[in-house]
């Protein structure tokens, strides 16, 4: 699903940008995630934030995963030599319909 994030990374509780305005497809992992915290059964929440640990990364099965997405992951996983874990703020691009995640 298409949207905007920001990440941060954050270390002994200082919260340092990595990058804004960035535009990426969210896949499963991610989505799951998501769904586990928003409460409304027919849509997810428009706007998201998404704690990551470098064990919450390493624990994503990459098997089934576009190149892009390796790309992604692989930029996340990068930054956490400086840091305790990763915050992802973000807002999806359109209303998503839980059923067009099925």
């Amino acid at each position: 699903m298409l949207c905007n994030i920001s990440i941060s990374t954050v270390n002994n509780n200082l919260s340092t940008f990595h990058k804004t305005n960035y535009n990426v497809n969210l896949f499963y992992p991610f989505i799951d995630r998501l769904m586990l915290f928003d409460t409304d059964t027919d849509f997810l929440h428009d706007e998201f934030s998404i704690i990551l640990t470098k064990e919450d990364l390493d624990s994503i099965n990459t098997e089934d995963t576009k190149k892009e997405d390796i790309n992604f992951l692989n930029e996340l996983k990068s930054l956490f030599s400086n840091c305790d874990y990763i915050e992802i703020d973000g807002r999806f691009r359109r209303f998503i319909k839980v059923g067009e995640l099925n």
